[in-house]
């Protein structure tokens, strides 16, 4: 019997990819209508994408996107923050099934946590506004520190600790093999890919060739521990087929 249930949050118990997308043009509208000297928001928010990939405290990123604009105007600013607050309130949601699986998880003695990438206050936020939260007891485990975050095993080890769990009895869900999938095995966690998102494509041999590795390389077979460390045991399309697994 499995003795710990494991998930990543963003798009696995939360799809956030689709929140973020919606929830930025219509912060983009609100700093333009604001003030913003910008005609376009589509413009606006690949900008705002490319602060958020290089800036690690998204918090001040409205800040910075006025920066870029010449702006120095915390009523401009403010004008965003409001409006992400206000939405991601009303509209961040768990993903479909969720609630219902980690109900069946818990109601069947399984031991719950979370191991995910970012912030730690970020994504506990995330868990507490989405409804998440409370299921996980405060097994919460994130970082944004290459030296701890997936897919090194530590913070997997760490809430397997916790949990009282062996590696050997858990299984972990994510959507990405790179992170998830390699991370979970890399502490010896079954891993269950959750096949959605915007890495739905994905394939260990994609993952390679993007890291620069030569193909021919990738076919006369001397990657074949990389790939067999991003090969899932299971793959779902959804959460709900989590019940057949288990």
């Amino acid at each position: 019997m499995v003795k710990a249930l494991l998930f990543d949050v963003d798009d696995t118990l939360i799809p956030t990819t689709d929140f973020i997308e919606g929830v930025l043009y219509q912060a983009v509208i609100a700093i333009i209508n604001a003030g913003l000297p910008e005609e376009n928001p589509a413009r606006a928010v690949q900008k705002l994408h490319e602060l958020r990939r290089n800036n690690r405290e998204h918090g001040n990123n409205f800040d910075l996107l006025c920066h870029v604009y010449g702006i120095d105007n915390k009523t401009i600013v403010q004008a965003a923050v409001k409006k992400y607050e206000d939405m991601k309130h009303a509209s961040l949601q768990p993903n479909i099934h969720a609630v219902s699986v980690l109900e069946h998880a818990l109601s069947n003695s399984y031991k719950l946590g979370v191991v995910t990438t970012g912030e730690p206050d970020k994504q506990i936020d995330k868990l507490k506004v989405s409804g998440l939260f409370d299921y996980f007891k405060g097994h919460i485990y994130a970082s944004v520190d290459p030296k701890e975050a997936k897919p090194k095993p530590n913070l997997f080890q760490t809430a397997l600790k916790a949990l009282d769990a062996k590696a050997e009895e858990s299984f972990y869900v994510g959507n990405r093999l790179d992170v998830d999938v390699a991370g979970a095995h890399n502490a010896n966690i079954q891993a269950i890919l959750l096949y959605c998102g915007k890495y739905a494509g994905q394939t260990p041999q994609s993952v390679l060739l993007q890291r620069g590795v030569k193909a021919n390389a990738i076919l006369e077979g001397a990657f074949k521990q990389e790939i067999r460390k991003m090969t899932p045991e299971h793959t779902i399309t959804n959460l709900r087929q989590l019940l057949e697994i288990l």
